[in-house]
């Protein structure tokens, strides 16, 4: 899971938005009034972060934070 907060001009919002759809990230916050601000929340595998980062590094990315690998084993057991 990471969350990625973007800033930029009305083009780079829009190029934004179209790169977010394609890796399936989602709009979490926007701000529109005086600036294009978004904050996508995007959830994988470590490489298809890299890969959503690498194109959104050159359109405005501001500020990054993510959590490490997690998983839950399926079944019913119960660990404590």
């Amino acid at each position: 899971l990471s969350l990625v907060k973007f800033s930029g001009n009305e083009a780079g919002c829009t190029e934004a938005r179209r790169v977010s759809e394609q890796f399936r990230a989602r709009i979490v916050n926007s701000v529109h009034m005086t600036e294009h601000r978004y904050v996508f929340e995007i959830v994988g595998t470590p490489e298809k972060l890299e890969s959503y980062l690498a194109f959104m590094r050159p359109l405005g990315l501001v500020e990054l934070t993510r959590t490490e690998v997690i998983a839950m084993g399926e079944g019913a057991a119960v660990s404590s």
